[in-house]
C-alpha cells in the first residue's frame, strides 16, 4: 500500500488488519509520510553533533551515565555569550563559545567528540 499526497483518507477499510482499526491505520500511514517524507535519501543525512557523540559515548562505553555538561551565560544582557562545556568522567574534553546556546552545545559536542576519539583510539592501538 503506497501513501501519497492526499491519499491518506483513501485507504479502504477492507485494508485494516483485524488488529488494529482504521484509524490507528491512517495515523500510522500519516507518521511515515511525515517522517519518510525525503524518502531514502534522509539516510545520508549527517547526525546532529549532540546525538552523534551521545550515540558514541554509547557504542564505545555501553552507557552514556558518564558525559555531562555546563552551560554558562556570561556577558551582558545585550550582548551575552553561552559558553557550554562537555565532561566525560569529571574531565573537560570539549568547550564551545557561541551568542546562540545550541550553537555552543554543537560546538562543544563536536570538540568533545574528537577529543574523546583521539584519545582512546590512541589508547587502543
Amino acid at each position: 500500500m503506497a501513501v501519497r499526497d492526499g491519499a491518506i483518507n483513501d485507504i479502504p477499510a477492507s485494508a485494516a488488519p483485524h488488529a488494529c482499526s482504521l484509524n490507528q491505520l491512517r495515523s500510522a500511514a500519516r507518521w511515515t509520510a511525515r517522517c519518510f517524507h525525503a524518502g531514502p535519501q534522509h539516510l545520508n543525512m549527517p547526525l546532529h553533533p549532540r546525538m552523534t557523540l551521545n550515540n558514541w559515548v554509547q557504542g564505545r562505553f555501553g552507557r552514556a551515565d558518564d558525559l555531562t555538561s555546563e552551560e554558562l551565560l556570561t556577558g551582558p544582557r545585550h550582548a551575552a555569550t553561552w559558553v557550554v562545556i562537555v565532561y566525560f568522567r569529571s574531565i573537560e574534553y570539549g568547550r564551545g563559545t557561541s551568542t546562540k546556546k545550541n550553537a555552543a552545545k554543537d560546538q562543544a559536542a563536536e570538540r568533545a567528540l574528537a577529543a574523546l576519539q583521539e584519545r582512546f583510539d590512541q589508547e587502543q592501538q
